[in-house]
């Protein structure tokens, strides 16, 4: 009985270390609304007369863009190690004061 308590209990704490924070997703909500942001600006420019400095302005802003959203992923997906050392020092305390 207590093995499964016990077990059942890492398993939830594994969980719950694997799951993203809300902090977390609210900070990745914010950099997919900056690589919208950002989309949108090139999508404008990209209707101005073609010059030099459009496209390059284009490029930029499709730059940011890709780098915001690689950036919400990340963050949304990627845990730190310190959250994973973290997590395992909570599961492990918890095991030891069961």
């Amino acid at each position: 009985m207590i093995k499964n308590t016990i077990f059942i209990l890492s398993l939830t704490q594994l969980f719950g270390c694997a799951t993203t924070s809300q902090e977390r997703l609210a900070r990745a909500k914010t950099y997919e609304e900056r690589s919208e942001r950002a989309n949108q600006q090139a999508s404008k420019i990209g209707s101005l007369p073609g010059t030099p400095d459009n496209i390059e302005s284009m490029e930029r802003a499709y730059e940011e863009s890709a780098y915001y959203k690689e950036k919400a992923h990340d963050t949304k997906y990627k845990n730190t190690w310190a959250e994973l050392i973290v997590g395992v020092i909570a599961l492990l305390i918890g095991i030891a004061t069961k």
